[in-house]
């Protein structure tokens, strides 16, 4: 097993991209988030993405729903708090 952080590299809806780290996979409601951190910033920037399947790839989709964001964000609160 290796000690290197997991690098995953997303592709922001500009075209920009965005090196991140992969902090966390978690589940919430039958759904997988994950909580990365980007490394491209001066200051440490979190994000938290949907993951998301499409004809057998797996990828990163945005939270749009504020409501979804929100019940998300409490689990990963939750999840801090352990």
């Amino acid at each position: 097993m290796s000690d290197e952080p997991d690098i995953v590299v997303l592709t922001g809806s500009d075209g920009t991209d965005y090196r991140c780290q992969l902090l966390e996979i978690f589940d919430l409601e039958d759904q997988e988030y994950a909580l990365l951190i980007k490394l491209d910033e001066e200051s440490e920037k979190l994000v938290i993405m949907r993951i998301a399947e499409r004809d057998g790839r797996t990828f990163f989709q945005s939270i749009t729903d504020e409501d979804e964001f929100q019940r998300v964000l409490a689990r990963i609160n939750e999840l801090a708090d352990q």
